[in-house]
């Protein structure tokens, strides 16, 4: 099953519908958690406006920013102190009753694409966060560049280990130390976990540096 993601950003609205009737998208899920916005560059994707002119162009809309969006409602993510906890965000029931929607959705074949604002998918939640929960259930993500471009959820943990491993060389020396001292036969580390753990970590920095950037808005 394949799931796509896009960012909305500045473009133009009939250029954003001609590449949905590219990738044949049935259903815009949009996991913004301000689907409202006054930003005269991109309040054209306001969720009134926007579902109006989806449905002239017979794609359907649907509303999952409560369950799935950025900003978590139930406290779990974000705090006063900027406190965030990647695991806690991705194992709490809303978010996973959020990821179970879209999974039923695939399931009965249609075609979804999930919509949030930024328009590069590495600086975006809806790689960081639902990206990893669905890849992780095995579901192949596919973040849609523009017509014709997409970068696979592997593809960006490449990045991601690209990214942080410079940063993460000390803690990787950790880990991999720790691997061998848990290991019965020295042939049982292998370097794909170690760099496994390397993306697992760049995961959750990459989404304190999402967050601290919300917060900062605010």
């Amino acid at each position: 099953m394949v799931c796509y993601t896009i960012g909305h950003s500045t473009r133009n609205l009939n250029k954003f519908i001609t590449i949905l009737e590219e990738y044949r998208i049935d259903y815009v899920i949009d996991i913004r958690s301000k689907a409202i916005t006054s930003n005269k560059y991109t309040k054209k994707f306001n969720r009134g406006e926007l579902e109006n002119k989806l449905k002239e162009n017979k794609i359907k809309y649907f509303y999952l920013g409560k369950e799935l969006g950025e900003i978590r409602k139930d406290g779990i993510g974000l705090d006063e102190k900027i406190n965030v906890d990647f695991d806690k965000v991705i194992e709490c029931n809303l978010f996973k009753k959020g990821i179970h929607q879209i999974i039923q959705m695939l399931r009965e074949r249609q075609r979804v694409v999930l919509m949030c604002s930024e328009r590069n998918p590495l600086n975006c939640h809806r790689s960081i966060l639902v990206g990893y929960a669905l890849s992780r259930k095995g579901i192949f993500v596919d973040h849609i560049i523009d017509e014709n471009v997409s970068k696979s959820q592997s593809r960006i943990e490449e990045e991601i280990f690209l990214t942080y491993e410079p940063i993460l060389k000390n803690e990787l020396v950790k880990i991999s130390m720790q691997d061998i001292l848990n290991s019965t036969e020295y042939d049982d580390v292998s370097p794909k976990d170690s760099k496994r753990k390397i993306i697992e970590y760049g995961y959750n920095m990459k989404w304190k540096e999402i967050i601290s950037k919300i917060c900062l808005k605010a």
